[in-house]
């Protein structure tokens, strides 16, 4: 990213009155535009906002934004970016310039320093800016081969600008350069708070935020999410944006491919993570579970864990499907998993077996065995332990379990009376929620999703919505 440079190619300007809808008023300059600005007194951030997004034809607009004041000053210089007042209008400026094909864009050490210190509550009365300023910042990082530039900036607008747990548009672009770069991690503080909700219009500024957003945006971070915590290994996080993904209601009644994508990689985590692929989540879509369960996701979920042998002839007769569909990685992993799997359903069936039996049984070898037995009883998944000469003996008390003392058993009765205590309050609160009984009376209305015409349930353009996912960075 280049230093800040401006170009007196651009127009210039002397003061005038910032009027927008006066047909009389002068031309429109970048001097009226400083003096609405700092005007005194301030002007509020959703009135400034309006003005300039009305004050001129965008293209003019913009073109004034890009240049230099009637002295040859530098807009940005004169305002402040830690002043609440001005945050609009260095929003309007930045994204006119980061956008610019003519001129330098902004040094990346104002941008770093504007995304620390602006007004969220102001920039929420220009949402739109504040999108375009991330991508902007993203677009022209990538442009110098520096994508890694732009996470620290963008990191920073979602931090002060988002609402807790509410999307944003700023959220698919800042995780998109996560992915791109190989830093899945730097999201994680974003992850791990769980899928997030749409703004809410009768929240403040809920309706801007709002209008930032398409439906696609909801499932492409989610989908996206759910991608970036796989590669991370982190299942149980991975499983819940996914399912986010899947079970989303449609707009039209179509399916969209991104969540027939998601589907396949859902069931394929949770064949890693849990051994077997529960039912789709409540609401999916008739069609959808369909489409899954009759293709070759649908045979391998249903075979597994069974014979080795016979998941990998799937693996290798669908190869193409699987490498198309980048998920060759997460089948292998499943298939590697398969022998874990089958050694803790041996617990259901032996109280003891030798490990040379156990070996024929799951298809290892002794070392193999129990190497999978320490990683089970490790994971707490089962209770066991391997005695000489080489028996296997599974107990029937649950993983983890040992004797307590008195004192101890006395208080887990105490922090279970006061989880029940908790529980029954958030019940009561619930109960009480406008906003809860409603939704749960509408879940309850509405009918369950019908199946829809096949050739209607891709979105138009959302095929290869996931084809950046590297099918190694699941390994």
């Amino acid at each position: 990213m280049s230093s800040q440079s401006q170009s007196n190619s651009h127009p210039t300007s002397s003061s005038h009155n910032m009027d927008a809808t006066s047909s009389n008023s002068p031309l429109l300059t970048l001097d009226g535009i400083l003096a609405g600005i700092i005007a005194t007194p301030a002007p509020q951030p959703a009135v400034l906002a309006h003005l300039l997004r009305t004050c001129a034809p965008r293209d003019v607009r913009d073109n004034i934004l890009c240049g230099t004041t009637s002295t040859g000053a530098d807009p940005l210089l004169i305002l402040d970016v830690g002043n609440p007042g001005h945050t609009v209008g260095v929003l309007y400026i930045l994204a006119a310039r980061l956008a610019s094909t003519t001129i330098a864009p902004p040094a990346i050490s104002y941008i770093e320093s504007f995304c620390r210190s602006f007004d969220p509550a102001a920039a929420r009365c220009a949402a739109d800016r504040v999108t375009l300023v991330a991508q902007g910042i993203l677009h022209i990082s990538e442009a110098s081969n520096k994508t890694k530039y732009a996470l620290q900036p963008i990191y920073d607008l979602i931090t002060r600008f988002a609402p807790p747990n509410t999307l944003t548009a700023l959220h698919s672009i800042f995780l998109r350069a996560c992915i791109v770069t190989g830093n899945q991690t730097l999201a994680l503080p974003l992850l791990a708070v769980g899928p997030l909700s749409p703004p809410l219009p009768s929240s403040p500024s809920g309706k801007e935020l709002l209008d930032t957003l398409s439906y696609t945006d909801h499932l492409t971070y989610h989908y996206t999410a759910g991608f970036a915590l796989a590669t991370l290994h982190h299942w149980p996080l991975a499983c819940d944006f996914l399912e986010t993904v899947v079970a989303a209601p449609s707009l039209s009644g179509a399916v969209s491919a991104l969540q027939l994508e998601a589907f396949k990689k859902l069931t394929l985590i949770q064949l890693i993570h849990t051994g077997a692929a529960p039912l789709p989540p409540k609401y999916t879509a008739p069609l959808l579970a369909r489409l899954l369960q009759t293709s070759p996701y649908g045979a391998f979920a249903k075979a597994y864990p069974g014979a080795p042998s016979y998941l990998a002839g799937i693996l290798e007769n669908e190869r193409a499907l699987f490498d198309a569909d980048r998920n060759t990685g997460l089948m292998k992993l499943a298939l590697g998993r398969v022998p874990r799997w089958n050694v803790r359903r041996l617990e259901g069936t032996y109280a003891s077996i030798g490990l040379a039996e156990a070996g024929a049984k799951v298809g290892l070898d002794e070392a193999g065995v129990v190497a999978a037995v320490l990683d089970l009883v490790e994971a707490g998944e089962i209770n066991a332990r391997i005695d000489p000469p080489g028996v296997l003996t599974f107990s029937s008390s649950p993983a983890g379990n040992k004797a307590r003392t008195r004192g101890e058993v006395d208080r887990a009765l105490r922090e279970a009376e006061t989880h029940a205590v908790t529980l029954k309050r958030l019940e009561m609160e619930l109960a009480r929620s406008r906003d809860y009984l409603s939704k749960a009376v509408r879940n309850r209305e509405e009918p369950n999703w019908g199946a829809v015409e096949e050739d209607m349930m891709f979105a138009p353009g959302e095929r290869g919505m996931a084809s950046f996912a590297d099918d190694a960075m699941y390994s």
